[in-house]
């Protein structure tokens, strides 16, 4: 995304800081930077980060299913989260690759109303770890783990081949190794590089940069903009009455044509039988496009139909996740929950002992809202010379409806 912006605002709900690109320098006072154009950066603690593969069609169609997988994706229900996503070109049978990104409704407006009292023109929201992936690339790693002190604690975001695979944030110092080979592991990749930036000294670090990670967001925009729901429907509300507009003034168009090559052919009834061809073929054409539009009004009907469905489930899935996530024992980690309208929950994790998974499958098992419990597999293995089990949970939550009633004709 192109912008002219030289200043970078982040921030959490820890606090907010400026970095200046004319000067190179940070600030908290926002006050001196108003008529200022900038991009607003979301900490980490303020927006949720993950990779997903969505079928590999139009962004619009993206966009759509996107939408209804939200409140299986993040512990939030999708109708108050602001969310945008970045396609990258790994493409497999599952789908493409995709970065989604998501922030509460309600901290996206109470940090958009502190710009306008600054009298600051935000012209992009985006998560601030999607500096890193420029971080590692300046270092000349395809892969690494960048580390740099943040209000929070420390940032550990992992990237691979220029894609943000993780985001964290770790509290304590003494927990940063630690941490960092596990977020290698929640990431799927091997141990890799450490980058530390920010002036962090850290004794097993590969590499260190000088440059603040912040600058990248100005040199190499990202593509991701976060704006709340009614910007997003206002704006496509408006492109929906364009093309309804449109499709009209085709109608319209189309019949006045056919009328006036109608009127011409009684008109021109000592024309030769070329100049007939010539006007039935018109005539043809402007038919197919009616048909055309007429389809495309079909099309639209059908999606707001298939929404409306979507955004009023009998239960929301992020009730199932946070359910399953607040059960979890100390020396357990999840490393991914998955569950779709009427199927399974499936939740995946590396334990510390087994004897912990069969208390998780128990807790799981007591809770009502749960039935069929089962243990899938769980198996030792080691991570860093650590011996740990990696365990595999099933469960069916009760109330869970598919989507659509696939025994229905032309169900799908």
């Amino acid at each position: 995304m192109k912008h002219t912006a030289d200043l970078v605002i982040e921030w959490s709900p820890r606090e907010t800081v400026a970095y200046d690109g004319r000067t190179q320098s940070t600030t908290s006072d926002l006050s001196l930077f108003q008529g200022r154009t900038a991009v607003l950066a979301l900490g980490r603690r303020a927006v949720f980060v993950k990779h997903i593969r969505l079928p590999n069609s139009s962004r619009e169609d993206m966009s759509q299913v996107l939408r209804m997988r939200l409140p299986e994706l993040f512990p939030v229900g999708g109708s108050e989260l602001a969310f945008d996503f970045q396609a990258y070109e790994d493409v497999t049978e599952q789908g493409r690759l995709c970065l989604v990104a998501a922030a509460r409704t309600e901290d996206l407006k109470a940090v958009q109303s502190l710009m306008e009292s600054q009298r600051i023109n935000v012209v992009q929201v985006l998560p601030v770890a999607v500096a890193s992936p420029a971080v590692a690339s300046q270092q000349g790693l395809a892969r690494a783990a960048i580390v740099q002190p943040v209000a929070e604690g420390f940032a550990v975001d992992i990237v691979d081949e220029g894609k943000l695979m993780l985001s964290r944030i770790v509290s304590e110092r003494d927990e940063l190794d630690t941490d960092i080979c596990v977020a290698f592991s929640l990431a799927g990749i091997p141990c890799s590089p450490v980058i530390v930036a920010g002036g962090l000294l850290l004794a097993d670090a590969e590499k260190s940069s000088k440059v603040d990670p912040r600058q990248n967001l100005l040199s190499e925009p990202s593509a991701l903009n976060l704006e709340l729901p009614e910007i997003v429907a206002k704006r496509k509300a408006q492109q929906k009455q364009g093309k309804v507009r449109q499709a009209t003034f085709l109608c319209v168009a189309a019949i006045a044509l056919a009328a006036l090559l109608y009127n011409d052919y009684d008109e021109s009834t000592a024309k030769s039988r070329a100049d007939e061809s010539k006007v039935e073929s018109r005539l043809k054409r402007a038919t197919t496009l009616q048909k055309a539009v007429q389809v495309d009004l079909t099309r639209y009907a059908d999606g707001e139909s298939i929404l409306a469905r979507a955004f009023s489930p009998a239960q929301k899935l992020s009730d199932v996740v946070t359910l399953a996530a607040a059960k979890v024992p100390k020396g357990i980690w999840l490393t991914g929950v998955s569950v779709e309208r009427g199927k399974d929950l499936q939740i995946r994790g590396i334990s510390k002992t087994s004897q912990l998974v069969t208390t998780y499958v128990d807790a799981l098992a007591a809770e009502s809202r749960f039935r069929n419990v089962r243990l899938v597999f769980a198996n030792d293995s080691t991570i860093d010379e650590e011996k740990v089990t990696q365990f595999s949970i099933s469960a069916f939550p009760v109330g869970n409806l598919p989507l659509m009633d696939t025994g229905k004709k032309g169900g799908k």
